[in-house]
């Protein structure tokens, strides 16, 4: 099989330029990208197999962090996430273009920790808008939806609380997008406190796409919370899924939110980030020009 890992020098570079001992954070990035078989009768894609490959992208706090696979058999995927030094600014992006009978998905995130730092209790609102298009070519595509297994692009943002002041992010790629997944999604555990959610997904064609996002929070002074925003582009059996122009976050009024404090991207590695989000569009097949819902990753 032909498979070629598209950010392979820039994951290099994130690696490289975080901090690999800095395992309790208050703010990180990440990114997986996976392949899949598609099981059903006659190629049809549920169920699905376990994951035949995947890769991560992103260190644990890094602020960056970007994973992609070109394969002849199951397609291609391009992810990647920015955490910029301003409050509530990140930008989520994923590109997914599969093969008949296969599925592959992009999965990106970014988990920040505010403070409230206000004299008098306040409400805020935090929202997200994304652009996007996708051709989804299986008629059965929305009979998946309750497995999780449907193609189409997904995004989540929530907002909670939790006694402690950090994460456990472990010091891979891989421990820092596991630990942290299930860190903004332990509903139920005694130390997790949802404050608000807003989920957005669309799971039929549409050449010109757009959604929203919507949450809001009541804070008193020295409130201190966390922002959780979930990208996810599964596509299969030949659809494609495209937000690389992205998920982009913004608060109607920042003032008194101060951000976890974390290293502000550097000049050349934003710009080699923009690099390899060009790849995406040379990347993409020539096909494409012609034609409460927790997804599998």
């Amino acid at each position: 099989m032909r498979q070629v890992t598209v950010f392979g020098a820039l994951a290099v570079l994130l690696v490289t330029s975080a901090d690999a001992d800095a395992v309790p954070i208050q703010a990180s990035t990440g990114t997986y990208v996976t392949q899949r078989d598609c099981l059903g009768p006659g190629g049809v894609c549920s169920p699905l197999s376990e994951v035949v490959y995947g890769e991560y992208g992103g260190t644990p706090g890094g602020v960056v962090s970007a994973a992609g696979i070109s394969s002849t058999i199951y397609g291609t995927t391009a992810s990647s996430t920015v955490l910029p030094g301003v409050a509530g600014a990140p930008t989520l992006a994923g590109f997914a273009a599969s093969e008949e009978d296969r599925r592959i998905s992009t999965n990106s995130f970014v988990l920040q920790r505010y403070t409230y730092t206000g004299s008098a209790s306040a409400t805020r609102n935090l929202g997200g808008s994304l652009s996007y298009s996708q051709t989804i070519t299986d008629p059965l595509n929305a009979d998946y939806s309750s497995s999780g297994e449907s193609s189409g692009v997904y995004a989540h943002l929530r907002i909670f609380m939790t006694p402690g002041s950090f994460a456990e992010a472990g010091d891979t790629a891989e421990s820092n997008y596991e630990l942290l997944y299930a860190f903004a999604n332990a509903d139920g555990s005694a130390d997790f406190s949802l404050v608000a959610e807003s989920e957005y997904k669309d799971l039929l064609s549409n050449s010109s796409g757009s959604g929203s996002l919507s949450t809001q929070v009541t804070l008193a002074p020295g409130d201190a919370f966390w922002v959780w925003a979930f990208l996810q582009t599964p596509a299969a059996d030949g659809s494609v899924v495209d937000v690389s122009s992205g998920l982009i976050l913004n608060w109607d009024n920042s003032e008194n939110l101060v951000p976890a404090a974390h290293a502000v991207p550097e000049p050349g590695t934003l710009a080699l980030l923009a690099t390899g989000l060009a790849l995406i569009g040379l990347t993409r097949p020539g096909r494409m020009r012609r034609s409460a819902f927790k997804q599998v990753t």
